[in-house]
């Protein structure tokens, strides 16, 4: 077995310790310890003293194991002659993208790191006098598993009393999702005042209110391609300008219909109605079913009759109002 040379054990000893495997099947005679050793090479051929540099080692968590949340504490040993440390985490070796500074003392807290399952690379950096000595380490990350959430408005609140024109609704990012829609109705669910996608977490709209109350519903698309939603309801600054249903306005109820004669039946005009429709019954027969494009229509009131029934239906605000007028007939 040869014998290791003076030389070959101070390049060891002044490297890093992995230099040491190439000592491997030689004999160091003249030293009594590893101790005594490191106190020879404290001076070289020349007399002069040299310094031995170890880099420090992480000790927790250890190598290649899977972090259990999203909060990791770094501890590390001293090394030998360190005048500080750096830790450089990322997606990559050196990266830093995750975290890179200088930290003080042998362990630091890291908050927000991924929670994805993917690979963390950790660079431990040990600082001398006049260079950076390092190790590195390979992790997972922490895997979330929470269900998904639907995003959740934040804005504005729901004891905030929506005035018509531009109207802003911003969401929180919920969770797990890929994409959001948003409806804005007069009834709950609906989107008849507006339906549309919400690219990032906020939406401007021009609201034009018809009802005392608006509903807004987030529908929010998982992970696993499935629809979820969160619903809000607000209070509508009434505006005069507000759609109204028809009203019959002659004959009045206390006006006597007449057998044989022609009767013309009048209503108010409606704001913002779509549609109308008037339907006359002389007791269980129909004189006049049908759509109404004027605000009059002229009818006869057939013998017999006895009691005459009017319904004149409006769609106003996403849904049909009747109004209904009952008169006697002599």
């Amino acid at each position: 077995r040869s014998e290791a040379s003076y030389s070959e054990i101070k390049e060891a000893l002044l490297s890093n310790t992995k230099a040491l495997n190439s000592l491997a099947g030689k004999s160091v005679s003249g030293f009594l310890s590893a101790g005594n050793a490191l106190s020879q090479f404290a001076s070289d051929d020349d007399g002069e003293d040299e310094t031995v540099y170890v880099a420090a080692e992480m000790l927790s968590p250890i190598s290649r194991t899977k972090f259990s949340s999203e909060s990791v504490t770094f501890s590390w040993n001293s090394g030998e002659n360190i005048s500080g440390y750096k830790l450089v985490i990322g997606q990559s070796f050196g990266s830093g993208d995750i975290f890179n500074g200088e930290v003080s003392g042998l362990s630091q807290l890291i908050d927000n790191m991924p929670t994805n399952g993917e690979q963390i690379y950790v660079r431990l950096v040990s600082l001398t006098d006049d260079s950076e000595l390092y190790h590195d380490y390979q992790y997972e990350a922490f895997r979330n598993v929470l269900p998904p959430m639907a995003s959740k408005l934040i804005s504005p609140t729901t004891d905030t009393v929506l005035k018509n024109g531009s109207t802003t609704f911003e969401i929180d990012e919920g969770h797990r999702l890929v994409f959001n829609w948003i409806y804005v109705g007069s009834r709950r669910g609906s989107g008849n005042y507006f339906s549309g996608p919400l690219r990032g977490n906020k939406k401007t709209i021009s609201l034009n209110a018809q009802s005392k109350n608006v509903y807004v519903r987030v529908w929010s698309l998982t992970d696993k391609y499935r629809w979820i939603y969160s619903d809000y309801e607000y209070e509508a600054e009434i505006v005069s300008n507000a759609p109204s249903h028809s009203v019959i306005t002659s004959p009045t109820v206390n006006d006597s219909l007449k057998q044989g004669e022609d009767v013309t039946f009048k209503w108010s005009a409606s704001t913002g109605a779509r549609d109308g429709y008037l339907f006359v019954l002389a007791g269980n027969r129909y004189i006049f079913s049908g759509r109404v494009s004027s605000n009059e229509k002229t009818l006869n009131i057939p013998f017999g009759a006895r009691r005459v029934r009017a319904y004149l239906y409006s769609f106003v605000d996403g849904r049909w109002k009747r109004d209904v007028k009952t008169y006697s007939v002599e």
